[in-house]
């Protein structure tokens, strides 16, 4: 059984929410520094991001879902660094491809979840659900705009924070 309902999840969960909340509001109050810095920025947050999963992972909250999660973080967070042109014209897909992946993991983290007992496994179905029609939404539309983009993404990132964050301190109700 990977998770324990007498072990707290690490700080590391509680900072990767605070992160991505921050990231959210960032690009709705500058989205023209956004337009110029996305890439630099995003690959930052998921470098840290996939530290944190990792570091969760490792800290006792053992799920091979939360490793991957943390591994493709990590990795797209060097792509988006070291490939900043390409990264600039191919962010909409990139971004929706992160999205539905994510959705994904927390569809499949949700049923885990409710196999071992853990009472608000539902929240993370609806978020992993909700994500994957965002992701197809903006596959769908990708000449919504960088401006357009940095709203929605915004937006996304702010719901995936007040997510994580939600998560973290549902671990400690038990």
């Amino acid at each position: 059984m990977d998770y324990d309902k007498k072990k707290k999840p690490g700080v590391w969960l509680l900072i990767v929410g605070i992160l991505m909340c921050v990231a959210g509001i960032y690009m709705w109050v500058e989205p023209l520094a956004v337009i110029v810095a996305l890439a630099l920025y995003l690959g930052i947050i998921f470098i840290v991001s996939g530290i944190g999963y990792i570091a969760t992972f490792f800290a006792g909250w053992s799920s091979g879902w939360l490793l991957a999660n943390g591994l493709i973080d990590l990795i797209l967070g060097i792509v988006l660094i070291t490939h900043l042109r390409l990264t600039i014209v191919t962010l909409p897909i990139i971004l929706a491809l992160w999205i539905i992946f994510v959705g994904v993991l927390r569809v499949a983290a949700a049923f885990k979840l409710k196999a071992v007992g853990f009472p608000k496994w539902g929240w993370s179905f609806v978020f992993g659900f909700l994500s994957i029609l965002f992701g197809m939404f903006i596959i769908a539309n990708p000449l919504v705009g960088v401006l357009s983009i940095t709203v929605v993404l915004g937006t996304f990132m702010l719901i995936y924070g007040v997510f994580v964050i939600m998560e973290y301190f549902a671990g400690f109700t038990e």
